[in-house]
């Protein structure tokens, strides 16, 4: 997603990422896949922020 973005503004973006990098393919993935688990039956509904606390 981000290949088209030249090097210095990815490095802008990521120095304002707290946790100081992007995030994975799989750590997107385990966010999409929890909801549909045994473990989140009791879950009606939810925000998942997926943005290395970017946003808080």
């Amino acid at each position: 997603m981000v290949a088209a973005v030249p090097d210095e503004v990815l490095k802008q973006v990521i120095a304002r990422i707290p946790v100081q990098r992007l995030g994975t393919a799989q750590e997107v993935a385990r966010v999409v896949r929890f909801p549909c688990e045994d473990d989140a039956g009791y879950i009606i509904g939810a925000v998942f922020a997926v943005n290395g606390g970017i946003e808080m």
